[in-house]
């Protein structure tokens, strides 16, 4: 997940025009027009190949995407230099000239990946994923995906499945830097004089870094993608960039080698060590960015791995890797689902393609407008000229998303609806599991994906950050009858259901819900927050000690089966850890049962790989959906909560037998879809099961 400005090509030398761009401040003299760094040019190569290999899923380099690091300080050091030599040459810094530059050199290449990308995903994805991507691509054109993704891996509905333009975050960061950096650099140089620029970068690197860490500990996807988690690392590359001198002088030649493959040998430990599961930056962060400022501070008096580095094959690929990031991810995204095949023997030949394909786009998009693309009257006309084609693209990619987005209306009236949820007998008794895919359920696909259970739309299901209970009160205000719905988003799932449950029998409903937070009284791993789950932990106590408060007459308890239990500084998964699962699960039916003797566990549903809608958009008949009914449900899983609601005296429920008649789990009854995404049923279909659902619960006690 990396980019970064790759900077001039081996073409950049003192004898070049006025666009020559020095790439160090360390590099000859305030005076001179350009200096080049080859072993730079190499460096970029090493992070764009962790990269690439991260991505294609190469074993070995799951922590490839630290070359977003080696990017970051690369960037820092080469624009900070840039900028310096101006001011000591000039005086000032033309802030026209310089966002001109910046814009040809990265814009034009990028906008068309994001035109491309955008194309393509209109042909081979369904139209409820290509409004997503279409959104993506307005907000890379507009240099906030970043943000965008930020907040997608905070919202839980948000749909988990990758885009072909999520790589477009690291260069929204950089884009973002760029635009003030320049303008800092110079109100610094002119407040507090050029000796005193690398204590204001100072203090901009170690307020980033502080609250980078910070934030990691919080809400990972906000440290992970946002510009002021990130400027720290920019501020490293600046800061070799501002030093008076490649350190001392007195320093042998042989210390500053030393430095360089120790340098690049903490890059490739990270590459190979670092844990994608884990929160990141966080501390963790500091070794691949320390590995590329001693590669690139070593590198001042050449030889060792500068030497390496400044090779035929590092410095291709380093001429190449702008491009090359921006089009290996598209490709091994798109191209996997377009030919309906994916895994390492495709996506090994499909990286060496985004290999050939950056080429191209180097030589016949970027090189052209990097040197040629200046206009002779004024650098504002490049600069005008790209920023009225960002927004002309995020306008057409916005509105295809719009005009292509399926319409989300139900595939059936209220009125029928309610007519159904009374006698739903002629529904379950029309089970699609073959045959062509009606038009009806077609319309009905968008309005599916959004079809959630009421607890979302009042704001009832408290939030991954969130701690304090928000119970919510459905049904009769005045009844003697008061039913808890207590869990995770699978406990939610059957709000709507139990709406209808309380209605009919002038009972009161209270939810208490919250986000990817299981009830079971152990440590959960949050995958969104990459760190352990503090949050559900306290919420679940709280949320049992205000039942224990006013003590309601049944408690209705249901959770996933996908969460990870953290166990003495492990994360592991329900097939490894079923006992240490299964005491957490009776154990919190054991404090419910403390509360009220009428505890009811409700079973886990039926999981699907992908999303069952986006599959029904994309294909012609059921069968090419189809769900077997054994590999949906997990046996093992179901077996170890009837054990835990055995032995803590709770009752069982399962629904599954609804849901999954035969062999096969139907994707829909009648004109009703059954799963709104990859693990919950829509609340229109909870609502069609609520009689078979109240009449359990009512057979189990009647409160």
């Amino acid at each position: 997940m990396a980019s970064g400005d790759p900077g001039p090509g081996p073409g950049v030398t003192q004898a070049d025009d006025g666009d020559a761009e020095p790439v160090s401040g360390w590099a000859g003299t305030p005076t001179e027009r350009g200096h080049f760094r080859p072993d730079i040019e190499g460096l970029r190569a090493v992070a764009v190949i962790a990269v690439l290999l991260f991505h294609t899923g190469v074993p070995g380099f799951r922590g490839g995407f630290i070359g977003v690091d080696v990017f970051y300080v690369i960037s820092g050091f080469l624009i900070t230099g840039l900028l310096r030599r101006e001011l000591l040459r000039t005086g000032s810094i033309d802030l026209v000239r310089f966002y001109s530059r910046r814009a040809r050199r990265l814009l034009p290449a990028a906008l068309v990946v994001i035109a491309v990308t955008v194309a393509v995903s209109a042909l081979v994805l369904s139209r409820i994923r290509f409004a997503e991507v279409a959104t993506d691509g307005a907000a890379a054109a507009l240099y906030v995906a970043n943000y965008r993704f930020a907040l997608e891996g905070l919202d839980y509905l948000t749909d988990t499945t990758i885009s072909p333009l999520l790589h477009y975050w690291s260069l929204a960061v950089e884009e973002q830097f760029y635009l003030f950096w320049p303008v800092l650099i110079l109100l610094s140089a002119k407040l507090l004089t050029m000796r005193r620029i690398g204590w204001v970068i100072a203090g901009i690197g170690i307020a980033s870094f502080v609250l980078s860490v910070a934030l990691t500990h919080v809400a990972a996807p906000l440290a992970f993608y946002s510009l002021p988690t990130r400027a720290w690392e920019l501020a490293l590359g600046a800061l070799l960039a501002v030093a008076p001198e490649p350190l001392s002088r007195r320093v042998p030649q042989w210390a500053y080698r030393a430095a360089g493959w120790v340098g690049l040998g903490l890059i490739v430990v990270s590459a190979v060590m670092v844990d994608p599961e884990l929160g990141y930056p966080d501390l963790v962060a500091a070794v691949p960015t320390l590995g590329a400022a001693l590669v690139i501070g070593a590198g001042v008096v050449g030889g060792g791995a500068a030497r390496w580095l400044d090779t035929p094959i590092p410095r291709w690929l380093g001429r190449i890797s702008y491009s090359l990031y921006l089009w290996h991810w598209p490709i091994l995204i798109l191209i996997p689902i377009a030919i309906g095949m994916d895994g390492l023997a495709v996506r090994i030949p499909l990286a060496l393609a985004a290999v050939a394909v950056a080429h191209l786009s180097t030589r016949w998009i970027e090189q052209p407008f990097r040197l040629h693309g200046e206009s002779k009257r004024s650098p504002i006309v490049p600069l005008v000229a790209t920023g009225v084609a960002s927004v002309l693209l995020a306008a057409a990619a916005f509105g295809a998303g719009m005009v292509l987005r399926p319409r989300s209306q139900p595939p059936v009236t209220l009125e029928q609806v309610a007519a159904d949820v009374q006698n739903p007998e002629p529904v379950l008794a029309s089970p699609r599991v073959s045959g062509p895919i009606p038009p009806e359920l077609r319309n009905g696909l968008a309005w599916a994906a959004k079809d959630v259970p009421p607890s979302r739309r009042d704001d009832c299901q408290v939030d991954r950050l969130g701690t304090e209970p928000i119970p919510c009160l459905y049904g009769s205000e005045t009844s003697d009858t008061t039913v808890v719905l207590l869990g995770d988003s699978h406990a939610g799932q059957w709000l709507s259901a139990m709406t209808d449950v309380v209605s009919e029998r002038g009972w009161r409903l209270v939810s208490h819900l919250k986000s990817a937070c299981p009830p079971l009284a152990t440590s959960v791993w949050s995958e969104a927050l990459h760190r352990t789950y503090d949050e559900c932990a306290v919420w679940l106590d709280r949320a049992i000690n205000q039942m224990a408060a006013d003590p309601p007459d049944l408690i209705v308890v249901a959770g996933a089966r996908h969460y990870a239990l953290v166990d003495e500084g492990g994360r592991y998964r329900f097939a490894q850890h079923q006992e240490q699962w299964h005491e957490a699960l009776a154990a919190t039916l054991a404090r419910l049962r403390q509360i009220t003797p009428a505890v009811v566990l409700l079973a886990d549903t039926p999981r699907n790989d992908a999303s069952p809608i986006d599959c029904l958009s994309l294909r012609a008949t059921f069968e090419d959906c189809e769900l077997v009914t054994d590999y949906a449900i997990d046996d093992q899983y179901l077996q170890v909560e009837s054990r835990a609601a055995g032995q803590s005296g709770a009752a069982y429920i399962s629904m599954n037998d609804q849901l999954c008649p035969g062999d096969l789990c139907p994707l829909a009854f009648g004109d009703y879809l059954v799963y709104r995404d990859s693990a919950h049923v829509t609340a229109t279909f909870t609502r069609i099961l609520s009689q078979t659902l109240g009449d359990r619960l009512t057979a189990i006690r009647q409160p």
